[in-house]
């Protein structure tokens, strides 16, 4: 199947045979073709080390100055069609880095440029890699928006990395019975699966994940949280798997320490982490047996309709 072609491709050589990528994600192109199309298989060489084409960036850059400088916005953004020249066009966006340009690439996030749902996942994640490349923090709410709406897209997991990197990404955080604070909790959570399923372990570094999940604890709320559960329940697996991570950073000291750093923030929660997954099953069932139907409902969407053992096992 075409996952199976993505994963030996993507996986093996990245992640060192770690052969679960895509395995929950059985995707099938409409048409029953097994056939990569052109934009898969240029990201595949892309996380493979591949590069884009310099001359092809500078000469797109080029073309939106000149655009940008007219004040031809809308031409501008009529030119960003899918295929394999859009991550070409983004990246060239996100260098000229003026306002204008942040502002297309986040209206992109509104289009559906392609029904194929994995082809669609490529465009999101370099639109939320160019926007990061950006430090365009103003457009990390329309971020958590695409990630609440698109749910379990293919490659979701990638998006969320790329996402939780925002610096005022923690501070959505803080907020868990907000829209946009419960978005980011999934996103969160999302990305701490992601490093069982391919996401490659420098991203606790470059978001500070440890740090970030110490400030979720010190902040949460008095009763427990069934997304917060989760999350910390990711986050007790990611520190079980460590040692493993730092031998796929043993080349990169500097990464292997930094690494060692965040894990050593969880590392020092751990005991806590664990009494409240031990408690917060019978929370949930309590607040279960006592809840409106309206207010069940919203419990089960977040995560504590699960059984007691899915919480803590």
């Amino acid at each position: 199947m075409q996952i199976a072609i993505l994963v030996m491709a993507v996986l093996l050589p990245i992640l060192m045979g770690a052969a679960f990528l895509f395995g929950r994600y059985l995707y099938r192109r409409p048409n029953g073709s097994l056939e990569l199309s052109a934009v898969t298989r240029q990201h595949i060489d892309l996380f493979q080390g591949g590069q884009l084409s310099e001359t092809a960036v500078e000469a797109a850059k080029e073309q939106f100055r000149e655009l940008l400088e007219r004040g031809e916005l809308d031409a501008l953004e009529a030119s960003l069609r899918p295929g394999t020249h859009y991550v070409i066009q983004v990246r060239a966006l996100a260098e000229i880095g003026t306002d204008d340009a942040g502002r297309i690439l986040e209206r992109q996030l509104q289009r559906r440029l392609t029904s194929d749902s994995l082809e669609q996942s490529w465009y999101w994640i370099d639109l939320a890699n160019g926007l990061r490349n950006l430090h365009r923090e103003q457009s990390l709410p329309q971020l958590l928006r695409c990630a609440e709406a698109g749910g379990d897209h293919p490659l979701s997991h990638f998006f969320a990395a790329e996402t939780v990197c925002f610096l005022s990404f923690a501070g959505y955080l803080r907020q868990p019975e907000a829209r946009l604070g419960q978005a980011a909790l999934h996103v969160l959570h999302r990305a701490l699966e992601g490093l069982r399923c391919g996401v490659q372990p420098q991203i606790v570094n470059e978001a500070r994940l440890g740090e970030m999940i110490e400030d979720l604890w010190d902040h949460r709320p008095a009763h427990a949280h069934p997304l917060i559960a989760r999350i910390l329940f990711e986050a007790l697996r990611m520190l079980r798997r460590a040692p493993h991570a730092e031998l796929v950073l043993a080349e990169e000291k500097y990464e292997q320490e930094a690494f060692g750093w965040q894990m050593s923030h969880l590392a020092a929660l751990e005991p806590a982490l664990e009494d409240y997954l031990e408690k917060a099953p019978r929370q949930f069932c309590a607040a279960l047996a006592t809840a409106t139907p309206a207010c069940r409902a919203g419990i089960y969407a977040r995560g504590a309709g699960r059984s007691c053992p899915d919480l803590v096992a």
